[in-house]
């Protein structure tokens, strides 16, 4: 089984500064989390416009892709949230 989501977050303010594709980029153990290793989710691609970060995120049936968004929702505003709110 495999799902594919393409999803938009909005943000409150533009970024500014910030290397993104890094922290993407480094979210590979966070959307695998209670996964078998290289079976959880992953980002396929992302692209940042304005205030809206678009995602497509791709996954099997153990980390479901609206859960992993739930993840990367959470995470970027504990990371960056502060910063930027």
């Amino acid at each position: 089984m495999k799902f594919e989501l393409d999803s938009s977050l909005v943000l409150s303010k533009e970024l500014e500064d910030i290397d993104l594709t890094g922290i993407i980029e480094g979210l590979g153990d966070l959307l695998e989390k209670g996964a078998p290793k290289g079976k959880g989710a992953r980002i396929e691609n992302f692209s940042l416009k304005d205030k809206e970060l678009n995602l497509r995120i791709v996954s099997g049936r153990y980390v479901r892709p609206h859960d992993a968004v739930f993840r990367l929702k959470n995470f970027l505003a504990k990371e960056i949230g502060r910063e930027y709110k």
